[in-house]
């Protein structure tokens, strides 16, 4: 059996999210495969074939992966990733446990698109190639929203709220051990950012983005001589690009106008506390240089 997991199964995936699957039942005793690598092996081999699977495109081996996974390019341009279901694989537990913490706290899943699209766009949104996991965002807006964010119902202070306490949790070194919800009762407490590569880049994007959301409105606007008004998160994100992701309306040809790039971001000032090469275990290639104002200074030098 297949199953669907990860972001499209909980209904906090942008538009150009992979889809993460995982096989069910496909190694381990009276299964055709001993191990998951083994499994992925012949199956990979299958889709392989001049006359199979014409959907798939083109078919990655990553065997030697402490998950192993198959990532597929399909025929209608989504990409897919393929796991097997044993050992340390906690997607269908992660899927379950963040079903439930979205029923109960209705504010996450827009605040969590709109801060995935923001990572995504500053190329902070893979833990490997540099930034944090979407289960590990989840993990940190769900804390928020239970303790400092509790009481209060607009999104709009919620997010800004949220990304001034990254950065100022990530100053004072209370980013260092955040517990994950699925350590294993009476096992050891798992740290849910032990993988999350370049974490001082993001701290000090969140921070930049809420020094830029929190200010005087239209004072951007005026400075740039457009004399126009812009979206706040227009502020952070060029909306133009990511309306569809964000299942917005489509916008006008003015507010295409109004955010040019070179106005909206500014470079992202390198070093910091935590250096860019902390956990990258795994990392094929450097993340995607952010593109950030540099007005706020939230990270802490070692």
């Amino acid at each position: 059996a297949i199953s669907l997991y990860g972001s499209r199964a909980v209904g906090l995936a942008l538009a150009g999210s992979d889809v993460d699957t995982v096989l069910v039942g496909a190694c381990g005793p009276g299964a055709a495969a001993a191990t998951p690598a083994a499994a992925l092996t012949m199956l990979a081999t299958e889709l392989e074939a001049p006359d199979q699977a014409e959907w798939v495109v083109k078919v990655t081996r990553v065997l030697s992966a402490r998950i192993p996974v198959l990532k597929l390019e399909t025929a209608v341009g989504v990409a897919m990733d393929l796991t097997v279901e044993a050992g340390q694989h906690s997607g269908l537990v992660a899927c379950a446990l963040v079903r439930q913490t979205v029923s109960e706290l209705p504010a996450l899943p827009p605040l969590a698109i709109v801060l995935k699209a923001y990572l995504q766009e500053l190329g902070l949104n893979d833990s490997f190639t540099g930034g944090v996991s979407s289960y590990a965002l989840v993990t940190l807006l769900a804390n928020f929203l239970r303790t400092a964010g509790a009481g209060q119902a607009d999104l709009g202070d919620l997010l800004v709220a949220f990304l001034f306490s990254v950065a100022s949790d990530y100053s004072a070194r209370l980013l260092d051990f955040v517990l994950d919800p699925l350590s294993p009762a009476g096992g050891p407490a798992e740290n849910v950012l032990h993988s999350a590569y370049r974490l001082s880049a993001v701290a000090q994007a969140f921070g930049a983005a809420a020094e830029r959301l929190s200010g005087v409105p239209g004072e951007e606007e005026a400075a740039a001589g457009s004399g126009k008004s812009l979206p706040l998160l227009g502020r952070v994100l060029p909306m133009h690009k990511h309306a569809a992701r964000l299942g917005l309306s489509q916008l006008s040809a003015e507010t295409h106008e109004a955010v040019p790039a070179q106005d909206a971001h500014s470079p992202l000032p390198q070093g910091g506390a935590g250096g860019d090469d902390d956990g990258a275990q795994g990392a094929e290639e450097e993340g995607t240089p952010a593109r950030i104002s540099s007005e706020a200074q939230f990270v802490a030098e070692e």
